[in-house]
């Protein structure tokens, strides 16, 4: 634990003190500028009740979410293979390398969706304080997941070109699969082995943004009604959103999972999970690509094409 608190303060300077520009612009002014601009665009009501496009809202930070832990991630082990490979022939444990980066931008990520979410509280004049810290928390969920998830792409990349061409890879097919556009309404291949298509296709379960966006959007038709169902707080929108007893006619299931919990937090926990997956693949696939054996096939292959 010692060893992993050294590199992440090592990351942290190096990240703050050396990279200022960095910092100023690409984690507080990128996260700010989106929060606020997304809010600005969505605020045209002044009632929240009245606002139709508040989950066009949810959408949207979402995505931003997204990005940002992409952006982060996919730049991050590519930029430092050097350096990591040094660790490496100094017997260091890459493992707590991997760590230590992981702590970092959990720390950034967390900060970024402050900035990401905290327009909204009165640009959009959301009625309970409590949302704020719920979409802060799902946003904070959907940039480490979508971190990991980039960091699997930036063991495999080796110059800016295939590291730009990966940014789109992983994001264009999350917004697809999103939900905002209907199921229903995509190809029939997408959905593999299932017959409902009015379902999320087993592809977009293994994405943040598919299954961040309904943790917002459910979480915050959970916290808007009272233990009696009462809908006086309610966004219309949002409300229209949901499948419930009352109205079939919506698009995301009850705010109830199949398990007996809400379905925001059965959301989280398969975020979390995801997550673990994507960044035990990226070690792996690091340190699989810098073994000895590995580079001396890779070399004499790139000599035979000579």
């Amino acid at each position: 634990m010692k060893d992993i608190l050294n590199f992440t303060q090592i990351e942290l300077l190096r990240n703050t003190l050396r990279n200022a520009k960095y910092f100023i612009f690409g984690v507080v002014g990128v996260a700010w500028f989106l929060g606020y601009f997304i809010a600005w665009i969505f605020s045209h009501s002044d009632s929240f009740i009245d606002n139709d496009h508040y989950v066009d809202y949810l959408f949207f930070i979402a995505i931003s979410a997204a990005f940002l832990g992409i952006l982060k991630g996919i730049y991050d082990i590519y930029g430092d293979k050097e350096l990591m490979r040094k660790f490496s022939r100094s017997g260091l444990s890459l493992y707590k390398f991997f760590a230590a980066k992981f702590s970092v931008a959990l720390i950034i990520g967390i900060f970024q969706c402050y900035l990401l979410t905290i327009s909204a509280k009165s640009m959009l004049q959301i009625p309970e304080g409590v949302l704020i810290s719920t979409n802060w928390l799902i946003c904070s969920f959907i940039f480490i997941c979508s971190y990991a998830m980039a960091l699997v792409a930036s063991c495999l990349v080796h110059n800016d070109k295939m590291a730009s061409i990966s940014l789109a890879i992983l994001l264009v097919p999350q917004i697809m699969l999103s939900g905002l556009v209907p199921y229903d309404k995509l190809h029939k291949a997408i959905f593999l082995w299932q017959s409902d298509y009015e379902r999320m296709p087993p592809p977009a379960i293994i994405m943040p943004i598919p299954v961040g966006f309904e943790a917002l959007v459910t979480a915050n038709y959970k916290m808007l009604i009272d233990e009696n169902g009462n809908y006086q707080n309610m966004n219309n929108s949002l409300k229209a959103t949901i499948i419930t007893d009352e109205d079939k006619s919506g698009f995301f299931r009850s705010h109830k999972s199949a398990f007996g919990v809400s379905m925001w937090i059965y959301d989280l926990l398969l975020i979390t999970i995801l997550c673990a997956f994507y960044f035990i693949l990226a070690q792996k696939i690091f340190i699989f690509l810098n073994t000895p054996k590995f580079k001396k096939s890779n070399l004499k292959f790139n000599k035979g094409q000579i």
